[in-house]
């Protein structure tokens, strides 16, 4: 129900608003999006990125079919409505559009990237996140990776999110990868249950940030960087891709 949704929002809302939440996805867009810049968020939940890049200066707004969400972050200020992006005509383009960790939960991720193509100015930019189904974790734990879930409809490669992004008309200009906890790789190894509870995911998500919030974060960014660079091995895929100007 709403209002057992909502409490699980409310319980869970230091973890979706911590600071270093969306400091990697900042960190990329930044190298192609200036701040100032339009940007929607698809799939924004309570709006933890909507805050996060109103912080550095972009014009951010976010949509999500969920109401409770919704609800939750717009009674916080924020800039957000519940809406299909699909089903909805955009007569202002946008200069950027995420869509951070919502290919893998829709049944036709070419349709919402075509609708990107189509709401993006010449010029602008799309970013991406999806698991990474040929990443290090992936490979060692199959199944019981904790990415490979019930809800998740599509898995991505880097080759195949890059072709699917390409093949709508957006040329990618940045390809990367970070995530790797080997504590939770530990734990799934052993559990082999992949469909997480919201405290599971609670303790496995305050676990993640507190390692990148502490001095062990310049170990677990060494390691990211070594499977990033070793092609593309980290747990989650970014993508920056751009619409041609002409």
């Amino acid at each position: 129900t709403t209002e057992i949704y909502t409490l699980s929002l409310h319980d869970a809302l230091p973890i979706y608003v911590e600071p270093h939440r969306f400091a990697r996805e900042l960190r990329f867009i930044g190298k192609h999006l200036l701040p100032g810049s339009s940007l929607m968020d698809v799939g924004c939940c309570v709006g933890a990125f909507v805050h996060a890049a109103e912080q550095q200066g972009y014009q951010a707004e976010g949509i999500d079919i969920s109401n409770a969400a919704v609800q939750y972050g717009a009674a916080r200020g924020l800039k957000l409505r519940v809406e299909n992006m699909l089903a909805t005509e955009y007569p202002e383009p946008l200069d950027a559009i995420c869509l951070w960790s919502t290919l893998e939960h829709v049944s036709d991720p070419l349709a919402f990237l075509r609708k990107a193509f189509k709401v993006i100015n010449p010029g602008g930019w799309l970013f991406v996140s999806v698991p990474n189904f040929s990443g290090l974790s992936q490979k060692l734990l199959g199944k019981k990776f904790n990415l490979v879930a019930v809800e998740h409809l599509n898995y991505f490669t880097p080759k195949v999110l890059t072709a699917v992004v390409s093949s709508v008309g957006f040329e990618v200009r940045g390809l990367s990868s970070f995530g790797f906890n080997p504590v939770c790789l530990l734990r799934d190894f052993v559990r082999g249950d992949t469909q997480l509870a919201l405290t599971e995911q609670m303790d496995r998500a305050t676990l993640t940030l507190s390692l990148v919030s502490s001095p062990l974060r310049y170990v677990q960014r060494f390691t990211e960087n070594i499977l990033d660079a070793a092609g593309h091995s980290a747990d989650v895929l970014l993508v920056a891709a751009q619409k041609p100007a002409s």
